[in-house]
């Protein structure tokens, strides 16, 4: 049950990633993640009061500001990367996560994984570099930014995991948004961006909602996952789905080694689950 809701995130993650392109042709990336923590801050919120669990443990503090720091840091990192290199040549930087949330989990948490597992992984970590791009990390404009991204987003989610041993997920998930919407609206008074929204609220919406389901689900997921596998069926089945939806929406191509490296993947991600 855990991967099927674990697949489940990771396809509402692409789905999510083709609403904040489309959103993102009309609003600067920093005010669309304020605007997006802002919506489902509330939503979660209920959500944690409706549920009628325990309040957070002692335990759930530290693990949980660590995250909201690493999840901030990533943001800004992000935004910054996509402003000032290529799309094209930093996005499979990315991929790195897995590894990052695979090592942590081990050094950190003790989570140990099979030689199949870790052979699933970067064996997918390498199909998505070449599928995105290359290996080529010379010192080109973002590079490190986006590098600071992968590995606070791939440590963030073992954070996770271990805040979520003394805390619902409805209320990480909401204290997460909260934490967003005080850090990057901190950052855009700092650099004195506007918070007024010019766009499609339907679109919007749809993209909050999204976004919610793909969070909620991974969170679940880590309550019975590795974070590494959790992470590496985030990143596969995103690239997947990106050219897909390339294909699909935007009348891109895909080649014959884009095609036969999405087949791998595939072949990965089962492995993962049959080994899990």
């Amino acid at each position: 049950m855990a991967l099927v809701i674990a697949l489940a995130a990771a396809l509402a993650w692409t789905l999510f990633d083709l609403a904040r392109k489309q959103l993102s042709l009309t609003i600067p990336p920093m005010r669309l993640v304020w605007w997006l923590a802002v919506l489902v801050t509330p939503v979660y919120s209920a959500l944690f009061l409706f549920s009628n669990e325990p309040w957070p443990l002692l335990g759930y503090w530290l693990p949980a500001l660590v995250t909201i720091v690493l999840i901030s840091v990533a943001s800004v990192a992000l935004t910054y990367a996509l402003r000032v290199g290529q799309m094209s040549s930093l996005l499979p930087i990315l991929s790195l996560t897995p590894v990052v949330a695979a090592l942590l989990s081990w050094l950190w948490l003790s989570q140990s994984l099979s030689l199949w597992q870790w052979g699933a992984i970067l064996t997918i970590v390498l199909s998505v570099f070449l599928m995105q791009g290359d290996f080529s990390l010379r010192m080109r404009p973002g590079v490190w930014p986006m590098m600071t991204a992968a590995l606070c987003w791939g440590a963030s989610i073992v954070f996770d995991q271990q805040a979520l041993r003394y805390a619902d997920p409805f209320w990480h998930a909401a204290l997460q948004s909260a934490g967003m919407v005080l850090v990057v609206g901190v950052v855009m008074v700092l650099r004195r961006d506007g918070f007024v929204y010019r766009g499609s609220v339907w679109l919007l919406l749809a993209a909050a909602l999204v976004f919610m389901l793909a969070v909620m689900g991974q969170l679940f997921a880590l309550q019975l996952l590795h974070p590494g596998i959790v992470e590496t069926l985030k990143r596969g089945v995103g690239i997947m789905g990106a050219a897909l939806w390339g294909i699909l929406l935007y009348q891109e191509r895909l080649t014959a080694r884009q095609g036969m490296l999405m087949v791998l993947i595939c072949a990965m991600i089962a492995v993962l689950i049959l080994h899990e």
